[in-house]
């Protein structure tokens, strides 16, 4: 008697498959054999008149941008996490053989993230792509808590506001 699996079943093993084929079937039990790479801090905003995200790397790279009206109805736990997505996408190739800490001010997201999966189907999409990417580039992303007010760079590009977030940098590059 053949039993049949359903298309969920047979799409998270070949996402599996594709996953260990990616990273050579390596697992990795111990962190600290990673170097550091650069700190990241990422930030989305959500308001009436301006929806946005941004992540800026210690490395003094950094990015924004203003999401269309189709992105500003979405949850602002699920722009976070597409910050997050976004800079790791940009950045990932250079983060080779590194633990990446990340900053993320959504506690959702950032737990979810922190353990692997979540119970909302938009962030757990999000947390598959990001693991696929740090399988595919060989690093890990290490999620840490920020408060809003200490997440001053991130929060400048996500408002889009270039002179804040000239100040912070500058009042950072001098540190």
């Amino acid at each position: 008697c053949k039993r049949r699996t359903t298309a969920c079943f047979r799409r998270d093993c070949n996402n599996l498959a594709d996953l260990l084929e990616s990273n050579c079937g390596r697992g990795y039990y111990d962190y600290p054999l990673f170097d550091a790479a650069p700190t990241v801090w990422s930030d989305a905003s959500k308001s009436k008149n301006y929806t946005g995200g941004g992540y800026v790397s210690e490395c003094g790279r950094y990015d924004f941008w203003k999401y269309g009206s189709a992105a500003a109805r979405k949850p602002i736990d699920e722009l976070e996490a597409d910050a997050v997505l976004r800079a790791a996408q940009a950045r990932g190739h250079t983060w080779r053989g590194r633990r990446v800490p990340v900053h993320i001010d959504n506690t959702a997201f950032q737990l979810s993230l922190a353990k692997g999966w979540s119970r909302a189907p938009r962030l757990t999409r999000v947390i598959k792509q990001l693991y696929k990417l740090s399988a595919v580039h060989d690093f890990v992303l290490v999620p840490l808590r920020i408060t809003s007010g200490d997440n001053e760079g991130a929060d400048a590009l996500s408002r889009g506001d270039m002179q804040r977030y000239a100040e912070w940098a500058t009042s950072h590059a001098a540190v």
